[in-house]
């Protein structure tokens, strides 16, 4: 009998940056200056080395593991100048400090429901310059009255989203807002959120970023999927 071979996460990547490099079907201005001038960006900016630096001398003992994901979410924000971020699954804290970074008055909303690692990034946020601008939730409810511009999920440390928080996001988004995925392609758990949430009828372009999701709700985009090599 003939053996099934499976490809392994990272060659799937692999075939999907050939594919889709410098993005596939951009036809949007929007979408074109933001793959470009945003997700493409390589340079190098102060943010980056005060973040390492600080959790470097500040928790020598602890491993962070910051990542371009967590770049492309400072150059996100820094970009179109957000003021207000629901973050959801916070882990130990430095993606936080990356929401955080482009300005002093943004304000972060965290949740995280694993006890140890709160515990870390409240200790982080605690020592970080904005931390009055972190708060650390108790729970995703205790959000709801709160006006938010852009939501951040990390499916790697949070992946009970049902469809109340889908329902939520609905009750909740304006045309500025966008919302970010990480982890969509880690498990078919993790496809199905990310599809439920691209589903959203509200929302308008769809960018694919392989492991990465986000959409937007700003009324002038078509409802269109693009898939982007990052």
């Amino acid at each position: 009998m003939a053996r099934i071979y499976k490809l392994s996460l990272s060659g799937l990547k692999l075939i999907y940056k050939v594919r889709h490099h410098k993005g596939y079907g951009i036809h949007s201005p929007f979408v074109y200056n933001l793959v470009h001038n945003v997700i493409e960006e390589k340079r190098t900016f102060y943010a980056y080395e005060d973040i390492r630096s600080f959790l470097t001398d500040y928790f020598p003992d602890n491993t962070f593991r910051t990542s371009k994901h967590d770049r492309l979410v400072f150059r996100l924000i820094n970009h179109f100048k957000i003021k207000s971020v629901l973050e959801i699954g916070s882990g130990t804290g430095e993606g936080t400090l990356y929401i955080t970074a482009p300005s002093n008055e943004i304000k972060c909303f965290c949740f995280e429901a694993d006890t140890t690692k709160k515990e870390i990034a409240e200790d982080v946020y605690l020592q970080w310059d904005k931390k009055n601008n972190i708060t650390s939730l108790n729970s995703i409810s205790s959000i709801f009255s709160t006006k938010i511009e852009a939501v951040i999920i990390d499916l790697n440390n949070y992946s009970d989203i049902d469809d109340d928080f889908i329902n939520f996001i609905k009750n909740i988004y304006s045309e500025k807002m966008f919302v970010l995925v990480k982890g969509i392609r880690n498990n078919k758990k993790h496809k199905r959120i990310w599809s439920k949430i691209a589903e959203i009828e509200e929302r308008t372009a769809k960018l694919d970023l392989f492991n990465i999701g986000i959409i937007f709700f700003h009324k002038d985009l078509y409802r269109w999927n693009y898939q982007i090599s990052f």
